[in-house]
């Protein structure tokens, strides 16, 4: 994946930069995030992934079932300069973003649970002995596993504005990105919640008093170093500050992206998980 990425942002730039001039217009910060679904993960992928869990060695048993759709989340900031080649084209001001990426990513790998089991626990009746109230304690117990990790790369787009000039424009392109993992860690996580149910006439009231949270096994390996890409579609609204365009505000613009996309994601040197979904980012340019 990362020999693909590389190959197209080295095509981009061969086939606009070669033999042309090629001047900075911008440079800007972003904040990212996103929360896609990705492809599940078995219980032996997961086992795989996690050889060495006394949780998934001892207490992963067929009392518990997969209970949600894998996530990945990602927070990361971005620091970019725009570069323009050939002669200026002041309104589509066709741009290519390069620029440094770092973040935090959570890949969630399966969780599990017993679902809520209930057990009879005591029987109020009333003295005439005509009504008659269960007091239910209900248990469910959760296996939670993960893979989270830092991560360094970088990021290029490809961005043809509506109408630059404009105080108000928007814009869209084509964006890939590449980056290499570091302090990873594999987790998992296991607990038990307990609460009591009173029953009576046919209705069901929960006991606040009686609840309780506990965590029975916490367990975290080292990930080693992994990678991830992607392809995403950057869909933007831009927002120029100032009015005057001739000091620093009127070159100052705010901008925020929807951006579609792919992302590869090699899971702890196992294998690797791809997921879709939608990317947020909000940034801060200045043009030149």
């Amino acid at each position: 994946m990362k020999n693909t990425l590389t190959v197209v942002l080295l095509a981009i730039l061969c086939n606009t930069a070669f033999g042309q001039k090629t001047s900075i217009v911008d440079f800007g910060i972003t904040l990212q995030n996103f929360f896609f679904n990705h492809s599940e993960f078995s219980v032996q992928d997961i086992q795989t992934i996690l050889p060495n869990s006394d949780i998934l060695a001892n207490e992963l048993n067929s009392a518990y079932s997969q209970k949600s759709v894998p996530i990945h989340s990602t927070s990361s900031i971005n620091i970019w300069a725009g570069f323009q080649f050939g002669e200026k084209d002041n309104k589509h001001r066709p741009t290519l973003r390069i620029g440094l990426t770092l973040g935090s990513h959570y890949l969630s790998l399966g969780d599990f649970s017993t679902g809520h089991q209930r057990f009879t626990i005591d029987t109020l009746r009333s003295a005439a002995g005509n009504n008659e109230a269960t007091i239910d304690s209900i248990n469910n117990r959760t296996i939670i596993t993960g893979f989270e990790h830092e991560n360094i790369g970088f990021q290029a787009s490809y961005i043809v504005y509506w109408n630059a000039e404009s105080r108000w424009t928007m814009y869209t392109g084509l964006g890939v990105g590449a980056a290499v993992s570091f302090a990873s860690n594999l987790r998992a996580y296991h607990y038990e919640r307990t609460s009591e149910q009173i029953n009576y006439d046919g209705v069901s009231l929960n006991n606040p008093k009686k609840y309780d949270f506990n965590s029975l096994q916490n367990e975290r390996f080292d990930g080693g170093t992994g990678f991830f890409g992607q392809i995403h579609i950057p869909i933007g609204l831009d927002f120029r500050i100032g009015k005057n365009p001739d000091n620093f505000w009127g070159h100052s613009h705010l901008f925020f992206e929807l951006n579609p996309g792919i992302l590869f994601h090699n899971v702890a040197d196992h294998q690797v998980s791809v997921s879709s979904g939608l990317m947020q980012t909000f940034g801060f340019r200045v043009t030149f």
